[in-house]
């Protein structure tokens, strides 16, 4: 379930499996919308399939009620076509930047 994937998440970011991490987002926010029927729509899923088709190699949505917050992974060489693509949806990007000295949060666009 999902408390068992906080463990594959610690694993694989203390082995800087960064592409890991993508697939357990994914596998957690598939757990997620099994949980009811208005977690998702077809809307937030439409944006979801393009962030992917675009190079993101992961995504979670997080927060609650009617807005939230999506979590998204990509490789930095990808980076670049998943940023154009979110600025042509008008999504807003902050860039978290996770390292020993802790997250740095740093708005894109």
């Amino acid at each position: 379930g999902l408390l068992d994937l906080v463990d594959e998440a610690g694993e694989a970011l203390s082995q800087s499996q960064f592409d890991e991490l993508g697939t357990i987002l994914n596998k957690s926010w598939n757990l997620k919308k099994l949980m009811s029927d208005q977690i998702t729509s077809p809307h937030l899923e439409g944006i979801i399939a393009g962030l992917m088709a675009h190079g993101a190699g992961g995504i979670r949505l997080l927060g609650a009620g009617a807005s939230g917050y999506l979590i998204v992974y990509s490789q930095p060489a990808k980076q670049a076509r998943l940023i154009q693509f979110c600025a042509s949806q008008s999504l807003i990007i902050e860039r978290i930047n996770v390292d020993i000295e802790g997250v740095r949060i740093t708005t894109v666009c």
